[in-house]
């Protein structure tokens, strides 16, 4: 962790007009669309957490300022999107990241939105059931999916390779919980972790990938890990202790 926040203290900010960044793809129904805005960051970037993970320093930007340009892109928008995630660069259930009021203005705009689905992301430790209570009454009318980050089902491989701070039993408990909202899951599994050969990283990735459908989410998503710069993974890379 230590190492982790000296080599991301190097960072440059974002810029200040950067509010939101949108991504639209093509998917089997349809078009799915990701807005992503700009907060002051994960709190698990901030602890050194995360190995291969760097989405950058934000600010602290007016949630006025947020909300208007989201609605002005969507407003604007000639795509019809099947698929609507709106989400910051960490969890959108981090109080510490992302003010409730702002979060309410959230759900407004995707309960008026004309989507059919409505997804965001945020970490395990952060659902409960008053922000699932919340979200479902909030968002009326669309199915609704959580996107949360497994990584891996080796405690081991968390711990140390990734330095994320989650416990399994946890990931299983909160699964459970968010299915009895009547909510979807979905779990991203990573694969390429550092300290792991070829086929340890992909024998430990077909394992998540079970134990995650065994927990009872509804998709995984895997992430073939890439090199992004100012993060642990790059200094391994860059002094020979790590191969893509």
């Amino acid at each position: 962790s230590a190492i982790n926040k000296k080599i991301k203290n190097q960072r440059e900010k974002l810029k200040k007009s950067d509010i939101f960044y949108p991504r639209i793809e093509k998917i089997v129904d349809g078009y799915y669309l990701e807005l992503w805005f700009s907060t002051k960051g994960c709190s698990f970037d901030k602890s050194g957490s995360c190995t291969m993970c760097n989405y950058g320093i934000g600010h602290n930007v007016d949630k006025n300022l947020i909300i208007k340009s989201l609605k002005d892109y969507l407003n604007n928008l000639k795509t019809d999107i099947s698929e609507l995630m709106i989400s910051p660069s960490g969890s959108l259930w981090d109080k510490n990241e992302v003010e409730e009021d702002l979060l309410e203005d959230i759900y407004n705009i995707a309960d008026n939105f004309c989507s059919k689905i409505f997804m965001i992301e945020t970490r395990v430790d952060t659902i409960t059931p008053k922000k699932l209570d919340k979200f479902r009454n909030s968002v009326k009318n669309k199915e609704l999916i959580i996107e949360v980050g497994l990584e891996s089902s080796n405690q081991w491989i968390l711990d140390f390779a990734i330095n994320k701070k989650m416990d399994l039993k946890d990931f299983k408990e909160k699964v459970a919980l968010v299915k009895s909202y009547k909510v979807k899951t979905y779990a991203n599994i990573s694969i390429g972790h550092t300290f792991l050969n070829e086929f340890e990283s992909i024998k430990t990735t077909v394992e998540a990938i079970n134990f995650a459908f065994d927990s009872g989410v509804d998709k995984v998503v895997l992430f073939p890990i890439h090199i992004k710069p100012n993060t642990f993974i790059n200094w391994l890379y860059q002094n020979n202790f790590y191969n893509t």
